[in-house]
């Protein structure tokens, strides 16, 4: 007779899998995910021939792309290998990264058992596997579930090696934390775990110089690992070093990128606590994780209190090993300049356990209804998004039945232009609005008119462009009235044509634009109605302007 228990973590697992794997091709392989064409560029990496191509920057295993580290890259390669290399790269990829997520949900549940108990483990891996933010990057080949699983399996074998004094545990601790530096440079940060873990040890035994020894030692094979798996971090170290340099400067500010200034005017930790993760998590499960957290902090505080750090018991201090990374982490990346929605997915699996926690103190009715919503929350996501037709291939569609062969389309640039390439014989010819170029005087809008007086539709494929430089009015005062006009249809386009998926019923127009834009963007299409020459353009945009 299978125990109750294992009934639900085998259920738990099964729709785990479901909801990560299923549609997958949400984009039919059109690389909609611009962070995922990084990996897949770089995924025509070979075994060099012999050692000394091994150790060139030439080398054809190098993945020359260094913004994320490589050993996803070489995980993802294998796994096609394995599974078909006739397939594409894209979608092989991300059923392992849903796969990973599925193991992720399991260790969620472990911990969970192993620092609380069964019931609140059960709550937490439901808020962790119902989480919208979580479906999404199963389904994305980014290193957000790599390193959301990395994580979590070594906090579950930091709890083990505390209760059980299983010091050579270590060792293998360093091995992930290896992994983890080399899928993203972020994962150093991991070490701050077993490093928690190692003064809880030290305070507890007495075998002081044994304990160092194991955790040195777990250092050193971190720093092996981290070089075996992402050697030409270090054999192309020049680039290496440029790209990470470039990268820091975008995400800190102070190198400004069309794609970031959406940020300017943003509040540290303030954006992220209203536009990021109450998205990402849930609307239910936020507030109760964040509460749960505040009332774990409590707890451990008023234990302190009564007992002191030598009577500490060991359980409160096991919630070391939960506490204290995300709150340093919030702490960091919150004020980060750049508040991309995946920065903040590594907090995900922290809260649940702290929702877990809270949500074993409600009473039963408040349970159920409760944890109905936050099921229902993430399946309506789930199937908004990848039962349905992404909304840039449902658009295409339309366009290739809908518009004639040769008409000029125009869009924006640093956007994705359509319509998609598809099996149809219409062509059609494609321009773009340079419309984030500097200066922003009349000689642009000059030039943007002349190219919207020439086309006969101006498609805007997401929020991303626009959005953006309305954000920045004192930068881009004419631009931003030229998109103003635009939506009154006083510039002689119509909109004809508009194309949303919001999955969560209501809008979620007023989330971050990197949580929307990827896998369900708004569409809209304008027709050229009036045909208004550049002059009457550009004089009602002057007139409006002052």
């Amino acid at each position: 007779m299978i125990k109750k228990k294992y009934i639900f973590l085998i259920l738990l697992i099964l729709i785990s899998m479901f909801v990560n794997l299923y549609g997958n091709k949400w984009d039919n392989g059109h690389y909609l995910h611009p962070d995922e064409r990084l990996y897949v560029n770089a995924s025509g990496i070979t075994l060099p021939t012999n050692l000394r191509e091994f150790f060139s920057s030439n080398s054809s295993l190098n993945p020359r792309m260094f913004y994320y580290g490589p050993f996803p890259l070489y995980l993802y390669k294998i796994f096609n290998s394995f599974v078909n290399p006739s397939i594409n790269i894209l979608f092989t990829s991300r059923t392992l990264s849903g796969i990973i997520t599925t193991l992720t949900t399991i260790l969620i549940y472990f911990v969970g058992k192993k620092i609380f108990n069964e019931k609140i483990a059960i709550f937490a891996s439901i808020a962790f596997t119902f989480a919208p933010g979580i479906i999404q990057h199963a389904h994305f080949i980014t290193t957000e579930s790599m390193l959301n699983f990395l994580i979590f399996l070594i906090i579950y074998l930091c709890t083990y090696l505390i209760k059980n004094k299983k010091y050579y545990l270590f060792l293998f601790i360093g091995v992930l934390l290896g992994c983890a530096e080399a899928s993203k440079i972020i994962g150093i940060t991991f070490a701050l775990v077993p490093l928690i873990a190692y003064f809880i040890l030290i305070k507890n035994h007495k075998e002081y110089l044994k304990i160092t020894i194991y955790f040195i030692g777990s250092m050193f094979i971190f720093i092996l690992v981290s070089i075996i798996l992402s050697p030409y971090q270090l054999i192309d170290l020049k680039s290496f070093l440029n790209e990470q340099k470039y990268m820091q400067g975008v995400i800190l500010g102070t190198n400004s990128a069309p794609f970031t200034i959406i940020y300017n005017y943003t509040l540290p930790y303030i954006y992220p606590l209203f536009k990021i993760i109450p998205f990402t998590f849930g609307f239910i499960s936020f507030p109760i994780g964040i509460l749960g957290y505040f009332f774990l902090l409590y707890h451990v505080a008023d234990s302190y209190i009564k007992n002191g750090l030598k009577k500490y018991k060991l359980n409160y201090e096991l919630l070391f090993l939960i506490l204290i990374y995300p709150a340093l982490y919030f702490g960091w990346a919150g004020s980060w300049f750049a508040k991309f929605s995946r920065y903040y997915i590594l907090l995900i699996p922290f809260l649940s356990l702290s929702f877990g926690y809270i949500f074993n103190f409600f009473n039963k009715k408040l349970q159920f209804i409760f944890l109905f919503l936050i099921i229902i929350n993430g399946l309506v996501f789930f199937h908004s998004i990848y039962f349905k037709t992404n909304t840039r291939i449902e658009s295409s569609a339309w366009i290739y039945d809908n518009i004639l062969s040769d008409k000029i389309i125009v869009g924006e640039h640093w956007d994705d232009n359509l319509p998609l390439p598809m099996e149809n014989k219409k062509l059609f010819k494609i321009k773009q609005l340079n419309v984030y170029d500097l200066p922003d005087d009349n000689n642009k809008i000059n030039n943007l008119v002349n190219i919207l007086y020439k086309s006969d539709y101006f498609i805007i494929s997401s929020r991303r462009v626009y959005y953006s430089i309305m954000q920045n009015k004192d930068t881009y005062p004419l631009t931003n009235k030229f998109y103003e006009l635009l939506f009154e249809e006083k510039l002689g386009f119509k909109l004809v044509k508009k194309f949303t998926e919001y999955p969560f019923i209501f809008s979620d127009d007023w989330a971050d634009e990197s949580f929307q834009s990827y896998d369900h963007p708004p569409i809209l299409i304008f027709v050229n109605q009036n045909k208004l020459s550049p002059s009457q353009m550009f004089s009602i945009i002057s007139i409006n302007n002052n």
